[in-house]
């Protein structure tokens, strides 16, 4: 066991001093930080040495490197659960003796149970933990442990001063050979012949060294067996080729030991010998789950570590430089969401074989976790090839993708960190790739960004304004303002605008065009989304409901790229409406040109189920984006909003006065009605409402205003 560390003292039979037992290890498994945290906190009284993993793979890996006293094991965890950990650790012979107690929240159903049974659990602990019954089970195991440390150290004593005299009889079941003094074969046992191929064939009076895989081999076998043997006593291998009489290979641990006459003369030896062809398959299999990942066959967090170490170090000594490439795929969850995980996983191995093949021979390309990626690149000339690969990569992975016969494309920002031989560690560098690229996706997502300085002051104050707007959605600090929409022709309020505010308490309002990126960044927006979506339509209906507002008012709300492509749009609304009493109708979600057509499949899907709940549409900014008559014909559209930049040129730019009035004749040729946004002159009212459009928004009609400072009054 590892607990030892010295030997035996053949001549008093006691452990040395350096043979004391250490601490006992224990393994804790499971996905999440917090249960880890739990069972650490329980256990740390015991006074044992407690190492985590939060996969059943890191685990397998730990257990390679460690021996333990017990696991204390997740059932139900990502890609490999409990089950299937145990059962990989019985196929092995380092890690089948170690008893495992499964942790699970799951069902006592006595299959259940069984099942766990069968795949080597010695017992059960169900959550919530009882941390009294939890110290009393491991309490037990570790005392075993001690015992059996010192039940094997007894019978490592004992098997030192019986394997000469009985060593045939201890491996009756392992192939035998009896080899007299000159090195030839005078006795086999069946399991010999067996696994030689000699079924048939006497291997009495072949010489050792034919049984040897190649003749270098064969060489240091009579060198080890036939002198080591007979002046030391014995010889012992454990990773041999030995070659079957039919001339194939396999491979084989043996041992050797001196066979003494009457008179204490060396007679010969005794070879006993096993075929490992199954461990060695099963630790290749543990090696590859240890170090690959399953999914997709790329390297896994741990092999990325070893290779960025090494990488590191190749660089520092040949003066060369090496860069790190780390990124995530946009919308993902999306995918996820919308199309199953079995159409999320086909999109991490096609994505995969993209970026095997958009790198460089002898790049390393890991799968972090997740939708998480990274690419070691050893060795270049200069900091621009890093970003040639980038490039590289970002083109392979804009290629539309053909997923569960569907049509999806997706998107990542690379953030690169150049390694130049200073004392970074690697963990320094990968924070360094990291914040890269999180400046990448704030700089606009599907482009690639390197790491300087200036970029950690930045991270940290984006991490900061992240964690205020969380606490800000959460203690309701976020509020919803209105901006009025009118009739061109007498100014009466036919719809408003709903838009989010946030006032903080130091930064002042902050600017939405700050707070709403950032959300998107963290995974906020759709909580963010919902509540304006329910804070717009409870205000509408209250309006209503005190006759402020006419029963033909409509509602205006923006919808983000996340929100539409979630799969939870839809439901949000259909609540939404059925909470308020309001006609989905009096909704009009507004997207801008971007959102619809970054994935215009997606996009279409969604914009229809919409539809035929009955909701109107708006395309905002218009004119800024793509402005496509194809996409204007395809999707279910009700409305154009002309951007402000537009109608701030009116008058003053002839350029704009022809976009504005083409725009107007293109929704008028389609059916569309039209909302010109930042009408802020009578001059701009007059020429808007001359040309046709019928409905303006803009600080001349109203700043957006929280909802007791709208200017509505009751209607007669």
């Amino acid at each position: 066991m590892e607990q030892r560390s010295g030997v035996y003292d053949d001549a008093d039979g006691v452990l040395t001093q350096d043979e004391q037992p250490l601490p006992p290890k224990l393994l804790l498994v499971d996905d999440k930080q917090e249960n880890l945290f739990t069972l650490k906190r329980i256990l740390t009284p015991l006074g044992g040495e407690l190492h985590t993993a939060m996969s059943g793979q890191e685990a397998l890996s730990l257990m390679l490197e460690h021996n333990y006293a017990v696991v204390l094991m997740d059932v139900q965890m990502p890609n490999m659960d409990g089950f299937e950990t145990a059962s990989l650790m019985r196929e092995h012979a380092r890690t089948r003796d170690i008893p495992v107690i499964f942790v699970t929240a799951l069902s006592t159903d006595h299959r259940y149970i069984k099942a766990g049974y069968a795949a080597g659990a010695v017992d059960y602990l169900l959550k919530p933990i009882d941390s009294a019954i939890l110290l009393s089970k491991v309490r037990v195991f570790l005392e075993l442990a001690h015992k059996r440390f010192s039940l094997e150290s007894a019978m490592s004593q004992l098997q030192r001063v019986s394997r000469r005299h009985q060593v045939i009889l201890n491996c009756a079941n392992e192939g035998i050979l009896g080899i007299n003094r000159s090195g030839h074969i005078m006795f086999s046992n069946p399991s010999a012949e067996a696994l030689l191929h000699a079924e048939d064939n006497n291997l009495s009076g072949f010489h050792l060294s034919r049984i040897f895989a190649d003749s270098s081999e064969a060489d240091e076998a009579l060198g080890n067996v036939l002198q080591l043997v007979a002046t030391e006593g014995q010889h012992r291998s454990e990773d041999a080729r030995f070659i079957r009489l039919d001339g194939s290979c396999f491979p084989v641990d043996y041992s050797c030991a001196a066979i003494v006459d009457d008179e204490h003369e060396y007679a010969g030896s005794v070879l006993v010998f096993n075929d490992i062809t199954e461990r060695k398959n099963v630790e290749q299999q543990l090696i590859r789950l240890a170090r690959y990942d399953d999914l997709t066959g790329l390297a896994n967090r741990t092999l990325f570590r070893d290779s960025l170490r090494k990488s590191m170090a190749r660089a520092k000594r040949s003066g060369r430089l090496m860069g790190l490439l780390f990124f995530d795929l946009d919308r993902f969850k999306a995918v996820n969401d919308e199309l199953g995980h079995g159409a999320g996983d086909e999109l991490l191995r096609e994505v995969s074989r993209r970026l095997q093949h958009g790198v460089r021979e002898g790049d390393l390309v890991a799968r972090l976790g997740g939708d998480e990626f990274a690419v070691v690149i050893d060795e270049i000339e200069n900091a621009a090839n890093a970003g040639q690969i980038a490039e590289k990569l970002l083109g392979e992975l804009a290629r539309p993708m053909m997923i569960d016969c569907r049509r999806v494309s997706t998107f990542t920002s690379i953030g690169i960190a150049i390694y130049q031989g200073d004392e970074d560690s690697p963990e320094a560098i990968i924070k360094k790739a990291d914040t890269a690229m999180y400046e990448a996706k704030r700089r606009g997502r599907n482009g690639y960004r390197y790491f300087n300085a200036g970029m950690t002051g930045e991270l940290s104050r984006r991490k900061s304004l992240e964690h205020d707007l969380a606490a800000a959605l959460e203690h309701g600090v976020l509020e919803v303002h209105y901006q009025p929409q009118v009739t061109a022709h007498d100014s009466t309020i036919v719809g408003f605008e709903a838009l989010a505010r946030w006032p903080d308490r130091s930064r002042g309002l902050v600017s939405p065009l700050e707070f709403i990126p950032a959300a998107e960044e963290c995974g906020l927006i759709e909580q963010l989304g919902d509540f304006v979506i329910h804070t717009a339509c409870t205000q509408l209906a209250a309006w209503r409901d005190a006759g402020f507002v006419s029963e033909r008012c409509r509602m205006a709300i923006n919808v983000s790229v996340m929100q539409l492509h979630s799969g939870l749009l839809v439901p949000v609304v259909r609540n939404c409406l059925d909470e308020t009493g309001l006609a989905p109708s009096d909704i009009e979600l507004e997207l801008t040109e971007s959102v619809v057509m970054d994935d215009a499949a997606v996009a279409l899907d969604q914009l229809a189920s919409l539809a035929d709940l009955g909701v109107k549409i708006a395309i905002d900014d218009f004119g800024t984006g793509y402005s496509s008559l194809s996409y204007l014909q395809r999707l279910p559209i009700d409305t154009l909003k002309i951007d402000r930049t537009f109608i701030s040129g009116i008058g003053d730019h002839p350029n704009s006065d022809v976009i504005v009035r083409s725009i107007l004749a293109l929704a008028e040729s389609l059916g569309l009605d039209v909302v010109a946004e930042g009408v802020e002159t009578p001059q701009q009212v007059a020429f808007l409402r001359n040309h046709g459009c019928k409905v303006l928004q803009g600080y001349l009609f109203g700043k957006p205003s929280s909802a007791d400072a709208t200017a509505v009054t009751p209607r007669d």
